[in-house]
């Protein structure tokens, strides 16, 4: 999670040798990541969706190919590659609380949201997302979809004069 993506981009373009390649993965926007669907729509429903966070990008930025290759090739970065590895499904999410446990203990900006609510919002939150979950999920008998974006760039290769090589 960085605060600002642009920066690290041009930092690895600079630091990485000719030829080198950067690599990164974000998860896909919602509604296909069921999971930040799940908990993002019970905030919108029963929370504070306006919850100060800590500043950053977007929060799906990087799950737009146009985006990926418009930020990539900025910075100089050529043979721009995005996969949606659209297979990742979370089977082993047992209930909307395991859920919510995830999302508040693994995730930056959604772990803000989530701190960011008054006890009683937290609280109409996790029964919204208890609601929503057995709802999606067939009562726990469905995993939950959630595809991610890899994406990469390579340096092109350059001689000293600075004579693009590809």
């Amino acid at each position: 999670h960085l605060s600002d993506p642009d920066s690290f981009i041009s930092e690895s373009y600079r630091i990485l040798q000719p030829g080198g390649r950067l690599a990164f993965s974000a998860w896909s926007a919602i509604p296909y990541t069921e999971g930040f669907d799940l908990i993002l729509g019970a905030v919108d429903a029963a929370g504070n969706p306006t919850v100060q966070l800590p500043e950053g990008p977007p929060f799906f930025r990087f799950s737009d190919p146009k985006e990926i290759d418009q930020s990539l090739e900025a910075s100089g970065f050529a043979d721009i590659e995005v996969t949606v590895v659209e297979s990742m499904i979370w089977e082993n999410v047992k209930s909307a609380d395991h859920l919510y446990s995830i999302l508040l203990e693994g995730t930056a900006r959604t772990r803000e949201l989530l701190r960011g609510q008054t006890e009683e919002e937290a609280m109409s939150v996790k029964e919204e997302l208890r609601r929503r979950y057995e709802e999606r999920t067939e009562n726990g008998s469905k995993g939950l979809r959630m595809p991610a974006v890899v994406s990469s760039g390579r340096k092109p290769l350059t001689y000293h004069t600075g004579t693009k090589l590809s």
